[in-house]
């Protein structure tokens, strides 16, 4: 296999992935509450992930902050909750819980179905095909899977911040190499715990298997194709990037052609008409932003599931490795 031959597996992954995209439109809504739990854009989240990272001296508040916004909620959450009286208090925790659980049971069901339609690829899926797949869902093989990478992912980075505040220096060219050391170690290992994850989902609903088994045959798919992984992670981080910036840019221009309607409502003076236009521009940005989430979470489970297929089928020889025998000859 040449440069071209690699390059060329990337690009049909790719279109396969859009072509099931497209063809499941109809459940993108489902797939917006699975990217709730995992949205497959794995290099992405690392990189938000890590450049957000401050040095810390010790696990405070503020630390707990920087390795995940869900402390900053929970804290938050914390204070409020201190101001209630017992009897209130403990109603307002438990009707909490059984929210919480209700939403990560319905996200996790859904991440479930959404792994199955993909698996299909472009066939149609009826909702007795669905329930039928449910009859074997093992709710919590997906939450151990979820848990597990969710747990690793904030271990390495609440290590990387303390890492990064151990030996704080005044020479900036010595904290820079001690920084670079910690990204080197940190990043590719939770690159791994993420795609690790990403492909025993995968492998969990497709052949139904039982977590060690599901691991072991993971783990051998992983040793012997890391790097393609890693190549196709690159590849979904500048589509998803792209993808974002065109998100970003259509909300820019709806905000303000919805602002230039609220400015002749305004003018009018009808505040009917001024409240048709605000819950009609925080429906459509809401709609904008569903249609966004659900379609790049299938695009991103499918290019990942393809890789899967392709992997457990056939040799491959990464990109990487081709130019890198180019340059050295």
């Amino acid at each position: 296999m040449n440069l071209a031959k690699s390059m060329n597996t990337y690009i049909k992954i790719i279109k396969k992935a859009c072509e099931i995209t497209l063809a499941q439109k109809e459940w993108w809504a489902l797939a917006a509450l699975a990217g709730l739990v995992h949205t497959g854009a794995i290099f992405n989240m690392l990189i938000r992930s890590f450049l957000n990272l401050q040095p810390a001296a010790e696990l405070n508040a503020t630390a707990l902050q920087q390795i995940s916004p869900f402390f900053s909620w929970v804290l938050s959450y914390a204070r409020n909750l201190t101001l209630l009286e017992t009897p209130h208090l403990i109603a307002y925790i438990l009707v909490s819980i059984t929210i919480l659980v209700l939403i990560a049971l319905f996200a996790l069901v859904a991440q479930y179905i959404l792994l199955f339609i993909i698996s299909k690829g472009t066939k149609n899926i009826t909702w007795k095909m669905i329930r039928k797949k449910l009859h074997h869902i093992h709710v919590l093989r997906l939450f151990s899977v979820n848990a597990m990478m969710r747990i690793l992912f904030t271990i390495i980075i609440g290590l990387t911040t303390l890492a990064l505040g151990m030996l704080i220096t005044d020479v900036l060219f010595l904290d820079a190499i001690w920084s670079v050391g910690i990204y080197t170690i940190a990043l590719p290992l939770a690159f791994i715990v993420q795609i690790f994850g990403m492909l025993c989902l995968i492998q969990l609903v497709k052949k139904d298997m039982s977590l060690g088994k599901m691991m072991n045959n993971v783990t051998s798919l992983l040793r012997d194709h890391w790097l393609a992984a890693f190549e196709l992670a690159l590849i979904l981080f500048v589509i998803n990037f792209i993808t974002s910036g065109i998100l970003f840019t259509a909300l820019i221009c709806f905000a303000i052609l919805a602002g230039i309607a609220f400015e002749v409502a305004l003018a009018v003076g009808s505040y009917i008409l001024m409240s048709i236009v605000t819950f009609l521009s925080l429906l459509i940005t809401a709609a904008i932003i569903l249609v966004y989430a659900g379609a790049i979470t299938t695009f991103n489970y499918s290019a990942w599931t393809k890789l899967s297929d392709h992997l457990s089928r056939y040799e491959h020889f990464p990109a990487i490795e081709h130019a890198l025998k180019k340059l050295l000859k």
